[in-house]
Formats: structure tokens, sequence, C-alpha cells
């Protein structure tokens, strides 16, 4: 069962109808300030939710979202969350994120959970550590240089090595470059690896709705079973002939989505974001 509030988004509804799938509505109306909630009667695989929503511009406080990610849970629901219009909350009280929000976590957890079928990421798939630009945040660098320290010192001279030869580029404001951390085909560090390193293999979602797959799906890995690098589309009749329990999902996992929300929630700050090689330059005291 698909919970969608109405009115919202309609792509929310098209495109769980072409999927032939059940769909319960949840009128927003005048009476309830057009923020429904949930109905204990009513189970749901799958809600839906657009805070501040498009087109009533309703959004939800803390409490009441509360409220729907506690019914997620008690049915073990994956709850998706659209904040695509998060920008124009302009009352400090009411939440930008769904992180905002204890428990959340476990909702997108059980989301990545769900897409394991079609992920193979782990330590020495390194496709995604070649060819980057790996923003980190101040606090995402102090965690990974508590790896980089507790490093053999024959590791760690080697990392200073490839920093030092990447100090012209980084003259640059952009480029991309094979992450310093990466030997072997091996992430040196990977239990302290950054958000970006995280979330890469997923299927992705801006604000504008667009989607990205991940390039390593061209390589035979994440979702290649499903995805016709050709057409650059995934497939659910592959979907269904090969037997997933579930179909591809796509999140908004831009770093502005994801750390908001944390800080809002844990009430502490990033501190400055900027590429990996230039932490590293600073933290080697190798001038660019």
């Amino acid at each position: 069962v698909i919970l969608i509030p109405d009115p919202v988004y309609p792509v929310y509804v098209d495109t769980n109808i072409m999927n032939g799938r059940n769909i319960t509505y949840l009128d927003a109306n005048a009476e309830n300030n057009f923020l429904p909630m949930p109905d204990r009667n009513v189970h749901a695989d799958i809600i839906y939710i657009c805070s501040p929503n498009n087109p009533t511009g309703a959004a939800y406080n803390k409490e009441q979202l509360k409220e729907w990610v506690d019914y997620a849970l008690e049915n073990n629901a994956i709850l998706l969350y659209d904040s695509a219009y998060e920008c124009f909350i302009t009352d400090e009280t009411l939440p930008r994120s769904i992180f905002a929000i204890e428990g959340a976590k476990k909702c997108v957890e059980k989301m990545f959970e769900a897409q394991k079928e079609y992920t193979c990421c782990k330590n020495g798939c390194s496709l995604c550590c070649e060819d980057g630009m790996y923003p980190f945040s101040e606090i995402e660098f102090e965690y990974i240089k508590t790896g980089l320290e507790s490093l053999p010192q024959e590791t760690y001279e080697a990392i200073r090595i490839k920093c030092e030869k990447l100090r012209e580029q980084a003259i640059e404001s952009e480029f991309l470059y094979e992450c310093p951390f990466l030997m072997n085909g091996s992430c040196s560090v990977y239990p302290k690896r950054g958000l970006i390193c995280r979330t890469f293999g997923l299927i992705t979602e801006n604000d504008t709705k667009q989607l990205t797959i991940p390039y390593c799906a061209e390589y035979g890995l994440n979702y290649s079973k499903v995805y016709d690098k050709d057409t650059q589309r995934i497939y659910e009749e592959k979907v269904k002939e090969l037997g997933y329990s579930t179909l591809p999902r796509a999140y908004n996992l831009s770093r502005h989505n994801l750390m908001y929300g944390l800080a809002e929630n844990l009430n502490f700050d990033w501190g400055e974001t900027k590429p990996l090689i230039n932490w590293l330059l600073e933290y080697f005291d190798i001038k660019a």
C-alpha cells in the first residue's frame, strides 16, 4: 500500500499508477491545515511526504513528523521524504530535513538496506575512488584523520607523496583525481570514510527530480543487471524477471540534505567543506 497526500506533486501518483501499485490518498484539507496525519488503522508499505508541500506550501512541525516517523517504523514502511522546497521555510522552529527527527535514520537505513540486492559496494571496489573531487567537511576530515594517523608509517608516507604529486593541480578550484587514500585498489582508511564515499553507489535524485545512475553500473557493478547503458534506463521487466524483491529507488543524497538535518538534530556544526586534497595539503603542510 502506498500512502500519498492529496494534493501533492503529481509525479508521485503517476509513477505508482504506471507501476500498478495500490495507492491510498491522504486528504489534505483546511480542517487539518493541509497536513494529513497517519491513521493507525491503515497499513502502509511506502509513505510519501513533501514538506513544504507542493502545491499547498504547508510544512510539518517536528511533533507531526515524529508521528509519521513512528508510524513508518511501526509498519516497517519506507518513508520517502521530499524536502525540495525547504529553502522557503522561514520559521526556524520548523524542520528542514527528516533527519531532524529522532528515529528517522532507521527509516533511511531501511531504504539503503532495500537496495543491497542491487549493490556490491565493499572495500576493494574502487571505481568511485579513482576519479572524483571528494568534498569533505571539517568534522569528516577530523574523523578520517584518526584513521590516517593510525596507519603504518610506510602507508602514511605513501599518502603524503601522492598528495605532493597533486599539489600543482590543487591550484585549480575544481579538478578530478584519484583519492590519495586508495592503495593498491583498496581504501586504507575504509572504516573512517566520509559521506560521499558511503552514498556513492545508490541511484540519486537532485532537488529538481533529475536522476543519476552510479556510473559503476556501466562496468557490471551496482544496478548493472537491470540497467541498459545504451538507453540509460532501469528496466522493471528485468527486475521481475530476475526475481528481485524490491524495485530500484532514488534518494536525495545531496550533502546539504544529509548534513543539514543531522546537524540540526545533534546541534553541531560540520564546519567548512572543501575537497579532500585541500584538507590533506594543509595537514601535511604542503604548499600548493
